[in-house]
């Protein structure tokens, strides 16, 4: 997803590989590189057809509510009591920076930016309040006060510093995903962060999609690629959807 600038001399790919384990799986012919003002994404270094399998994220490999490994972080002795979904994952991804030094979960950290994205949680106040008259201006807002509150409830532990740097991540990649239980007709969704899948950069025209393959997220190529093209991703939001300017920082026009 947007606003990659981190000075990281390391594989990144191999990280999440390392990460997934072999339950799951990252083309062998997708490359990390520069993307313009992206920043950086995902591309093709040879050929794909349509409906080959790009990513493989294992359900114990994705960040959500619930199935967070706090043992990761031990030097974190907050209470997690009454949060929100997302504030949980914030809370953990600063966390885990902190203090899980040691913890496999770091391959995952170490993929991420090391700078806060352009979401409107790093923003400025006068350039939110340049945001007053457009439905975006109340979501940025709301972002914000959730910041303050994280940073007020965690003062002993997490820096609001650091708290933004996690806010931002988490706001700028996180994933609706929508489950079918076996022995249900319902659908549940929730919020998550998904290991190599938020590398992806933003397209409304993307035809790719995603697919359950036994206890695995698949993500797949809607489309063939040719040779150098970017893996891109629809991650909601049309012309001027102010969703998109208010956790990634950009309008899609």
């Amino acid at each position: 997803m947007p606003s990659w600038v981190s000075e990281d001399t390391y594989d990144v790919l191999t990280l999440l590989r390392g990460l997934l384990g072999p339950d799951g799986f990252i083309h062998p012919n997708l490359r990390f590189a520069f993307s313009g003002g992206a920043g950086r994404g995902l591309f093709a270094a040879r050929p794909l057809r349509r409906d080959e399998v790009l990513l493989q994220v294992p359900l114990k490999k994705i960040l959500r509510k619930g199935s967070l490994a706090w043992s990761e972080a031990p030097g974190f002795k907050g209470s997690r009591k009454g949060l929100a979904e997302d504030e949980e994952i914030i809370v953990y991804l600063a966390a885990l920076r902190k203090y899980g030094l040691y913890s496999e979960w770091y391959r995952y950290i170490r993929s991420l930016p090391q700078d806060p994205p352009n979401s409107t949680v790093s923003w400025r106040p006068e350039e939110v309040a340049a945001l007053q008259g457009t439905p975006a201006h109340a979501p940025a807002r709301a972002l914000r006060r959730q910041l303050l509150r994280l940073c007020q409830r965690y003062v002993s532990w997490l820096t609001c510093e650091e708290l933004r740097w996690a806010s931002s991540l988490y706001w700028s990649r996180a994933n609706t995903i929508a489950l079918h239980p076996s022995t249900s007709s319902s659908v549940r969704s929730f919020h998550a962060l998904l290991p190599a899948v938020d590398l992806l950069n933003f397209d409304a025209g993307s035809t790719n999609y995603f697919r359950m393959a036994g206890s695995s997220l698949v993500y797949i190529a809607g489309s063939d690629m040719a040779a150098g093209d970017e893996v891109l991703d629809n991650y909601g939001g049309g012309k001027n959807d102010t969703y998109l300017l208010a956790h990634y920082g950009f309008l899609h026009q």
